[in-house]
């Protein structure tokens, strides 16, 4: 059989599944059929250029119209690459053995019973073992289990996956065991964590997900650095198009957001502005221009161990509170911020605040420092510092009442 063929028995087939049939190339089939037209058992060795597969089903295609053909069986699959068959080079080799048993083989009223482990499955490069599905599939709605059991990845997921409308509904418990991301590709450095979740998430993409989500008992570790977080809980809601809400809180941390915003523009829509005052040192922003008008708030807690882990030239920003906004069509940011303590690099502040407005020429940043460090030398002093910055031009005026003279 050939594309050629494949094309004129099952034209359907072909056109609108998302599976590229050319890439099967020319395969063979070899097998067994018995029974009756409508009633039969068929096995079958399928060899194709892009895997092989053993197909064991009995089948019962009723003569009423409006009943679902009922079948059961089990499906075997060596090195099939699906990276290739669905044409994204993400996904690599997949070796399958699963149980089947189900009625109708339209996705939109199909009812399927899956039961079975993935003894190999390529993703990004990096080849899991052992991952074992038992759900099933009820007109668009997956509910089940699935276990993964990889020396790098240890995850199980129980829970409902709906996909039946738009706006897509997960409702789950999952819990991450075990994850070495740097072996599975997901970090460059040596990076461990574990973690449970709870989601209960509706949406249909990342810039309209309502709904909440809870991490609990995280623990991670970079190098020798090691972090426990207790909770992470993500909450967002969509009263409007302009009034878009999300709040997320942890033992270390508080982050809001509200207004009219895209989450993935959140982003880029900041960095056209810092690519104005540092292009040397920002990278430019891909902000599309669609219009960004929201506020923004962050009150940390006990956070020096989290920034210290995230960037080791870090330190301090325990119970800063830093809140501002952007408007991208009035093309303005303003910022405003008191900060106890930080370190970055050799200088150490103490008790600092500062205040800042920002278009996409120029930030202007006035701050109130009340005692620094640089190296080993203290500066007990009350600092005030005017900057502007502008295309990697910093201009400063600063005046100080302390006798310390520098």
């Amino acid at each position: 059989v050939d594309k050629k063929g494949l094309d004129y028995y099952a034209p359907n087939l072909a056109k609108e599944s998302p599976i590229k049939f050319s890439t099967l190339g020319n395969f063979n089939i070899e097998g067994s059929f018995n029974g009756k037209i409508n009633h039969f058992a068929t096995n079958n060795k399928i060899a194709t250029a892009i895997g092989n597969a053993q197909i064991n089903l009995e089948i019962n295609i009723p003569e009423e119209k409006d009943k679902l053909t009922v079948y059961s069986g089990t499906i075997n699959g060596e090195n099939i690459d699906i990276g290739v068959l669905l044409n994204n080079k993400e996904f690599g080799k997949v070796d399958a053995n699963l149980k089947v048993k189900g009625e109708g083989f339209d996705i939109n009223n199909a009812d399927i019973y899956l039961d079975g482990n993935l003894d190999k499955f390529e993703f990004k490069n990096y080849a899991y073992k052992q991952i074992l599905i038992k759900g099933s599939l009820d007109q668009k709605v997956f509910k089940g289990n699935l276990i993964v059991d990889d020396e790098n990845l240890a995850l199980s997921f129980n829970g409902e996956f709906d996909f039946a409308n738009e706006k897509k509904h997960i409702n789950a418990l999952a819990n991450l065991l075990h994850a070495d991301f740097q072996k599975i590709g997901l970090s460059k450095e040596p990076f461990n964590g574990n973690a449970d979740f709870d989601l209960n998430l509706y949406g249909s993409n990342i810039n309209d997900l309502e709904g909440t989500a809870q991490l609990n008992n995280i623990d991670l570790k970079r190098g020798k650095e090691k972090l426990n977080i207790d909770f992470i809980q993500l909450h967002s809601k969509i009263a409007s198009a302009i009034n878009h809400e999300i709040n997320i809180e942890s033992n270390d941390f508080k982050l809001g957001i509200k207004g009219l915003f895209k989450v993935e523009n959140i982003i880029d829509a900041s960095k056209q502005y810092l690519y104005k005052y540092l292009p040397s040192y920002i990278s430019k922003s891909k902000y599309n221009g669609e219009a960004q008008n929201f506020s923004f708030n962050i009150a940390t807690k006990k956070i020096d161990k989290l920034i210290h882990l995230v960037n080791r030239d870090f330190d301090g920003f325990n119970n800063t509170i830093i809140e501002g906004s952007i408007n991208t069509n009035e093309k303005q940011l303003l910022l405003n911020g008191t900060i106890p303590f930080c370190k970055i690099n050799a200088i150490r502040i103490n008790k600092a605040e500062f205040h800042g407005i920002g278009n996409l020429e120029n930030l202007s940043l006035s701050s109130n420092i009340q005692q620094w460090m640089l190296g080993d030398t203290l500066w007990n002093t009350q600092v005030q510092l005017a900057t502007n910055i502008q295309n990697d031009s910093i201009h400063c005026e600063l005046e100080t009442n302390s006798f310390n003279r520098f």
